[in-house]
């Protein structure tokens, strides 16, 4: 059970799981040498780790490459068959000393007998796991640890592999966020600041709210989603929108009226539509341009008309002319 949840635990990174499943797996089944390959053919990557990290020495790689065929557990497994399986399943120690594989690589690392299992991955991928020692074969007994264990790590694997793929388009999403200028930071429950875009950092700056990540969110910053505006005094303002989120976030997008239109006490959003009418473009266009209804641009329309004191789109441009 504790390797089990050890192995679980370190699910969620990628690049320890392996190091962690060696050394539960020989906490299960003593061994001089584990070794773990993760071979994906199709992506091209193929991870590699031993415990103790300094048991295989960098030659050793070359050596396993000429002779790996001569290993039948090594076959098994790319065969798709889990095991486990011993190397005195298939060869005697006789038949196995006459390989040019133990006599270039096992003898001098010691090795007699060998235990391997593979997780269940989709074919083509392989990721097995051998364990390795000099002094005496596997026992029964040890082999049904593993196998007890094995739908457990099998398990635990692909949960970490799809952690690794969710941080890998996380990290992919933010670069382009912030390519697209998007002015986004996402709260937490607590109001910590859990994500924020290089765009929103700088606009922030601006209006004179500092931001650290993991911290929690400065309280003008906090009331803004309520206010739906940051006044950071000497007329500088942003308008603040609240995102749809997860129940337990809450993301804001930061905008900055135009220049021309900020002194008029207009959102971004009513200036963009004002702008975009002057261009003669029709409400609905402006809904089609602005992933809108049509209905919500009338309602900016009528929120610019009441804070520039006018009645219509022509008194609005008149307005802003003089």
């Amino acid at each position: 059970v504790e390797v089990i949840e050890a192995c679980q635990a370190a699910a969620v990174d990628f690049e320890r799981f392996p190091s962690v499943l060696l050394a539960e797996v020989r906490r299960l089944v003593p061994c001089s040498i584990a070794v773990y390959n993760d071979v994906d053919p199709i992506s091209l990557r193929n991870l590699a780790a031993a415990d103790p990290v300094d048991s295989v020495p960098a030659w050793a790689a070359a050596v396993w490459e000429r002779h790996a065929a001569q290993n039948p557990l090594f076959l098994r497994a790319l065969e798709g068959d889990l095991g486990p399986y011993t190397l005195s399943d298939y060869l005697t120690l006789d038949e196995l000393y006459a390989l040019p594989l133990y006599q270039e690589l096992y003898a001098r690392l010691g090795v007699c007998f060998q235990m391997a299992f593979a997780l269940a991955t989709p074919h083509p991928h392989v990721v097995a796991i051998t364990l390795s020692r000099g002094d005496e074969d596997f026992t029964p007994a040890e082999r049904r640890r593993i196998r007890r264990v094995l739908p457990h790590l099998s398990l635990a694997y692909e949960e970490a592999r799809a952690s690794a793929g969710l941080l890998r388009e996380r990290g992919q999403l933010a670069a382009a966020v912030d390519a697209a200028g998007i002015a986004l930071l996402v709260l937490d429950d607590l109001g910590r600041v859990r994500e924020i875009s290089a765009p929103a950092r700088e606009l922030l700056a601006t209006a004179g709210v500092e931001v650290i990540l993991g911290r929690l969110a400065p309280a003008a910053l906090i009331a803004a989603r309520e206010t739906g505006t940051i006044d950071g005094g000497r007329g500088r303002r942003l308008d603040v929108r609240v995102a749809p989120g997860a129940d337990d976030a809450a993301v804001l997008v930061f905008e900055r009226p135009p220049p021309e239109l900020e002194g008029h006490g207009l959102t971004a959003r009513e200036a963009e539509v004002i702008l975009l009418a002057s261009d003669g473009l029709a409400p609905k266009a402006i809904a089609l341009s602005l992933g809108v209804s049509p209905r919500t641009v009338h309602k900016h329309l009528q929120n610019a008309y009441a804070k520039l004191g006018v009645a219509n789109l022509v008194g609005a441009l008149a307005r802003l002319r003089r």
